[in-house]
């Protein structure tokens, strides 16, 4: 389970500043920053406004062992710019996303297991997605949240926040809510 309140939010995890999914990242320095939340939750934040981000937040290696089934557990929310309320926009109208990365070969290659853009963007509360992990089993796996807000200059100006990220065994039963 990792806590967002720094940036990176530890020695483990890392950040680049350049590059697409299919080229991986470069550099060590992004726009993902810390100090912010949503709904209370401490989080990373990257702030979507213009045409030129393209910005990587890299978890650490996780060994997924064989045997019991594991996932990965995120937050995520989208915000007004520098607030945690609602902003009225969003990702709406945009060419902004915001992508969910993996690499089982060190960064050589990404894969994307999830994209959230302007068709199913997280509340400003916070959204939970549950990633399965059944196919990488007996692996050693990394994951990214890739952001870019795309070729074209949107008016809209808002936050992209994560503030949960636990790779965890699957419970046998349901959290309870």
């Amino acid at each position: 389970t990792t806590d967002f309140t720094l940036n990176p939010p530890t020695d483990c995890w890392s950040q680049a500043g350049n590059g697409t999914p299919s080229e991986g990242p470069t550099g060590t320095t992004s726009s993902w920053i810390s100090g912010y939340s949503f709904n209370g939750v401490a989080s990373n934040k990257i702030n979507f406004y213009s045409n030129f981000l393209e910005e990587w937040l890299i978890s650490p290696t996780y060994a997924i062992p064989t045997g019991d089934a594991h996932e990965l557990v995120l937050t995520l929310a989208v915000t007004d710019y520098n607030s945690s309320s609602a902003d009225a926009a969003g990702m709406a109208g945009t060419d902004d996303q915001v992508q969910l990365l993996q690499t089982l070969d060190g960064g050589t290659t990404w894969t994307s297991l999830e994209t959230w853009d302007s068709t199913n963007e997280p509340a400003y509360t916070g959204t939970a997605y549950t990633i399965d992990l059944t196919s990488v089993a007996g692996s050693s796996v990394q994951f990214a949240l890739w952001g870019t807000d795309g070729a074209i200059n949107d008016a809209p100006d808002y936050d992209f926040h994560v503030g949960g990220f636990t790779v965890r065994e699957t419970p046998s039963c349901l959290d309870v809510t």
